[in-house]
């Protein structure tokens, strides 16, 4: 029973996120939409660690106990993570042809913003908040009744659930995969947010065409080195 409740408390933040954004977007369908809705899960994250867990989410920050070798993986396993999506999505492509159209309205959204607006939710604030909600309450939550393997799978599971389209899920499956295990091995919230916002970074500048197409074939061998290196991290003490 207790499996069951764990599961149920640690997918209802992705039911809260997903009203507060419907709530919030029916009022503001722009980038204040975003912060405003932003706000409010931040607000709800704080008071769960502080009424639950008894801790402060600044708590969870280690910014100096990062060790050199942690922020290399960190940075190249964005590099992975863009490879794997790449790959992924194209897996889907070819076995459900019909998702294109779910490509082609994240390539318009993108499109319709600048750069700057773009930074802001795609490199910033998604990474932020995604990563407390997935990285840090849910693996969090399903890690006292389950092992972390199937604590990783869960919480990426229910990040793919998040976005909503099968052309995404594959990419986001993975990519909650890889910042599952980067955070159950340094026990670092940090680290996880900064590859998932370099991860967005590139992607995003390789959409609007600012990172010329060559450049793929030199990240496929920093890829590769991200997946050896974040291997190769050992897990750190809670």
């Amino acid at each position: 029973m207790k499996y069951i409740i764990n599961i149920i408390i640690a997918f209802s933040f992705t039911i809260i996120y997903t009203i507060i954004q419907s709530i919030v977007f029916y009022f503001y369908k722009n980038i204040l939409g975003l912060i405003i809705s932003s706000i409010f899960m931040l607000i709800i994250i704080k008071l769960f660690l502080l009424i639950k867990e008894h801790r402060y989410l600044h708590e969870y920050i280690h910014i100096k106990k990062i060790t050199k070798k942690e922020l290399i993986t960190s940075v190249f396993l964005s590099i992975s993570c863009i490879l794997l999506a790449f790959i992924t999505s194209n897996i889907i492509l070819k076995i459900f042809p019909e998702v294109i159209s779910g490509a082609k309205k994240i390539s318009n959204i993108i499109e319709s913003n600048n750069l700057k607006v773009n930074i802001l939710v795609v490199v910033i604030t998604a990474p932020i908040i995604e990563e407390l909600i997935y990285r840090l309450i849910t693996f969090n939550i399903l890690k006292k009744t389950f092992s972390i393997k199937i604590s990783i799978i869960i919480q990426a599971i229910f990040f793919s659930l998040l976005h909503a389209n099968l052309y995404q899920f594959g990419y986001t499956f993975v990519l909650g995969i890889i910042l599952g295990i980067l955070m159950a091995k340094t026990n670092n919230i940090i680290l996880p947010i900064l590859t998932h916002s370099l991860n967005n970074l590139i992607s995003l500048l390789f959409s609007l065409n600012i990172i010329p197409t060559y450049i793929f074939l030199f990240l496929i061998i920093i890829g590769i080195i991200g997946l050896k290196l974040l291997y190769n991290l050992k897990y750190k003490k809670i």
